[in-house]
C-alpha cells in the first residue's frame, strides 16, 4: 500500500517499458533544489508553483506550505503575485497588495480576454494606475523584481519604483503583442515596490524573491478546472513557465470538474485527455 501510495503523489518518469526499475522520479528536481538550498550551494530559492481553484484561491494551503518550508530551508521571498487580485476572493498571504486607477483583470476561469495571453498565472490586468508591493514573509526582505508584461500596439509605459526612486522605465509598445521581462536588483532587504502605469499597460504578475530560500508561488483561481486552463495559449504558457523555471509545479483543483462529469466512461476518458493536454506544456517547460 504504501509503494501505491508514494507511486501516486511522485510517479515515475523512466521511459515507459523499463526493465531495470525507476531511476528517475517527479519529485527529484524539487528535492535536490531543496538539498542546494539547504547545503548554501543553490543559485536561486527552490520554486514551487502552485495552481489550484477556490479552496487554494484564499492562500491558506499554499500559505502553510510557504511557511513550513520558509521556516525549515529560508526565506525565498513571497514568489510571484498576480498583479492585481483577480477576484475579491483572491489573497495572497506573502506580499501586500493595492492597486489604484482603472485596471480591469481577465482570467481564465472568470472573464476572458480575446488573445488567450494570460500569463504565468492564467490571469492578466490591463488598464493604468499605481500598484503597490511589500514582502509579508519572515523575513520582509527582496533582492529582485520580476514584472511579466505583455507588449503590444499602443501599449504605454510604466516606471518602476524602489524606496521612492525610479529603477526602470518599461515601455510596452511594440508591433505585435509579445510577452517580456523587466528584472530590477536590489540589496536585500525591506522594500516598497511601486509601479505607476501610463496609457494602456498589460500585465501578468511580480516576482519578488531573495537570492535562497524557499518562494511558493500561488496562482490559483476562483472557479479554475482543468477544462478553463486550457484557455491560456498553451505555447504562450509554456513559455511563461520555462521562463519562472519552477522547481515543482503543483495543480490542485477538482471539485469543480463535478458539475459537467457524469462519471460515465465516456466522460472520464474526456477528462483525461483534458488533463494530457493541460500537463503536456508544462512538462515541455
Amino acid at each position: 500500500a504504501a509503494a501505491r501510495s508514494s507511486a501516486a503523489w511522485n510517479p515515475s518518469r523512466a521511459p515507459a517499458g523499463a526493465t531495470t526499475g525507476c531511476t528517475r522520479w517527479a519529485l527529484d528536481d524539487f528535492y535536490a533544489a531543496l538539498a542546494a538550498t539547504e547545503q548554501g550551494t543553490a543559485r536561486r530559492p527552490a520554486r514551487l508553483s502552485w495552481y489550484g481553484d477556490s479552496v487554494s484561491a484564499t492562500d491558506a494551503l499554499p500559505g502553510r506550505i510557504r511557511a513550513r518550508l520558509q521556516d525549515v530551508f529560508g526565506d525565498g521571498g513571497p514568489g510571484f503575485v498576480h498583479a492585481v487580485a483577480p477576484h475579491r476572493f483572491n489573497h495572497s498571504l506573502a506580499v501586500a497588495r493595492t492597486a489604484s486607477g482603472s485596471w480591469r483583470s481577465f482570467g481564465v476561469s472568470l472573464a476572458n480576454v480575446g488573445d488567450h495571453l494570460y500569463g504565468l498565472g492564467n490571469a492578466t490586468a490591463e488598464g493604468q494606475g499605481t500598484i503597490k508591493l511589500s514582502a509579508k514573509t519572515p523575513s520582509g526582505k527582496l533582492t529582485s523584481v520580476h514584472v511579466y508584461y505583455l507588449a503590444q500596439p499602443s501599449g504605454g509605459t510604466a516606471e518602476l519604483d524602489v524606496d521612492g526612486e525610479v529603477k526602470a522605465t518599461i515601455d510596452t509598445s511594440a508591433e505585435k503583442k509579445t510577452a517580456r521581462f523587466e528584472t530590477v536588483r536590489v540589496p536585500d532587504g525591506d522594500h516598497q515596490i511601486q509601479l505607476k502605469a501610463t496609457g494602456k499597460v498589460r500585465l501578468f504578475g511580480f516576482a519578488l524573491e531573495r537570492d535562497a530560500g524557499v518562494v511558493v508561488d500561488n496562482m490559483a483561481l476562483v472557479s479554475a478546472t482543468a477544462k478553463n486552463m486550457l484557455l491560456n495559449q498553451a505555447d504562450h504558457w509554456k513559455a511563461q513557465l520555462a521562463h519562472r523555471a519552477p522547481d515543482l509545479v503543483m495543480i490542485m483543483i477538482g471539485t469543480n470538474e463535478a458539475q459537467w462529469l457524469s462519471g460515465s466512461e465516456r466522460s472520464m476518458a474526456e477528462y483525461e485527455e483534458i488533463w494530457r493536454k493541460l500537463l503536456t506544456p508544462v512538462r515541455a517547460a
